[in-house]
């Protein structure tokens, strides 16, 4: 068998927050790797964002903040951030509508918690798992290395406003009501994928994506199979080539036998 890269999704693919990410999900990594194939991560966290219980698992290279910062084998091969000039635009554009912002990076996350709604669970989990890595905004202003927003909004008028006044310098993608990732316009998974590729000479046949929801569209478009969880989004479903089992029910661990990644 050629030897294959395989993409990995974070939350819902390989981790959440209730279980975090099991021994046979960690044992199946290990495996498709001493399989002679490539495991990268492929999220749309920042590099900062990704914590180390997440990176132990052991991967080949990271495709972090939708495609615009790659690292691999050891070495950075990509970092795309965003001019200051647009960061310092959009702050004004969320404090216009009641948006509240994490501004992510390689190295940082920015975030001003004074301002953050009280008993949000966000901003607990970043006191627990990011406190080291989290910044303010505020006091940081012309010093943003930032790849990446992620923006969380109350009200639908709050996402039409975002999107009207900063289309021109981002692409959306809306979860929910609740919050937007807002990515540098041209950017995605699909595109990360596509670099990394040119640059190892892989071709899309040789190449899986393990993805559940609607910003894991582009990366499956970009592999020769895209595989959703079972817990996946309907439309994820529907643009996958296979749909594998629950995460929390070995759905990784399956689905990298079922293509003959790993030993059965």
């Amino acid at each position: 068998m050629n030897r294959k890269a395989c993409f990995f999704d974070i939350d819902g693919t390989i981790y959440n927050f209730e279980v975090h990410v099991q021994d046979s999900t960690r044992k199946a990594i290990e495996d498709l790797r001493a399989n002679g194939h490539l495991a990268f991560v492929s999220t749309g966290r920042s590099r900062a964002y990704i914590s180390p219980e997440i990176l132990d698992i052991g991967f080949d290279g990271v495709l972090a903040a939708c495609g615009t910062y790659i690292y691999y084998a050891g070495e950075e091969l990509f970092n795309r951030v965003i001019p200051v000039e647009i960061v310092d635009r959009s702050i004004e554009v969320f404090k216009k509508y009641g948006a509240y912002p994490v501004l992510e990076g390689k190295e940082w996350l920015y975030f001003d918690k004074i301002i953050y709604p009280k008993g949000k669970s966000k901003g607990n989990l970043f006191d627990e798992i990011f406190k080291d890595v989290v910044v303010p905004v505020t006091g940081n202003e012309g010093k943003y290395d930032v790849n990446k927003i992620t923006v969380f909004c109350k009200t639908q008028e709050a996402v039409d406003g975002l999107k009207s006044e900063l289309s021109d310098a981002f692409d959306f993608i809306q979860h929910e009501m609740v919050y937007m990732e807002l990515v540098p316009k041209g950017f995605s998974k699909g595109t990360g994928i596509v670099e990394i590729c040119r640059r190892l000479g892989i071709a899309k046949e040789d190449t899986f994506a393990f993805g559940d929801s609607s910003n894991d569209l582009e990366m499956f478009e970009a592999v020769g199979t895209a595989v959703c969880m079972g817990n996946g989004s309907d439309d994820a479903k529907e643009a996958a080539d296979y749909v594998t089992g629950h995460m929390e029910e070995e759905g990784l661990p399956d689905a990298l036998r079922h293509f003959g990644l790993i030993p059965c």
